[in-house]
């Protein structure tokens, strides 16, 4: 017989443990799927982005400045 979530008395649990528990499950799902290889023209890409960066061709902000001028101000 299949259990199903309705088996199990979650209400022990406080909402750390829930949360956790949640976490679990879903890296449990994660870790079984597989990614599909990414085509070659993806490959390209990343490797020409990433050369750009290092040749100081490009340059990269960081997340903290792009963060502050996405947000709205107050």
């Amino acid at each position: 017989m299949t259990q199903t979530h309705k088996d199990f008395d979650f209400s022990a649990l406080s909402a750390a443990e829930r949360i956790r528990l949640a976490k679990d499950l879903l890296d449990s799902v994660l870790a079984d799927t597989v990614s599909p290889p990414l085509p070659q023209w993806q490959i390209d890409e990343i490797r020409q982005r990433a050369a750009a960066i290092d040749s100081g061709e490009v340059t990269c902000i960081p997340w903290d400045d792009v963060r502050r001028r996405l947000q709205p101000s107050s």
